[in-house]
């Protein structure tokens, strides 16, 4: 995930859902991989993608195997503040 983030940070998108998308394998799903997906997706306009993760996401955190801050970090990347501080 610091690598997506590093990419993120310097505007290389593509690059980062990539190593993002790595993570998440390398992880098993790790819910912290899964949100920084999330969010890339949301940055790069795949909206669909990012909400079938959100709605994983949302199901673990019912189960209390993710965080909200989590979710929040997913629905950031779409710019959507009400979901972000739901």
């Amino acid at each position: 995930v610091p690598l997506s983030v590093a990419y993120q940070g310097a505007g290389r998108l593509r690059e980062a859902l990539e190593a993002a998308r790595q993570a998440v394998t390398k992880s098993e799903r790790m819910s912290f991989s899964l949100a920084q997906e999330g969010h890339v997706l949301g940055l790069l306009g795949e909206a669909a993608a990012a909400r079938r993760l959100a709605a994983e996401l949302e199901e673990r955190l019912g189960r209390g195997l993710a965080d909200a801050g989590e979710l929040a970090l997913l629905w950031a990347g779409q710019r959507d503040a009400a979901q972000t501080l739901d």
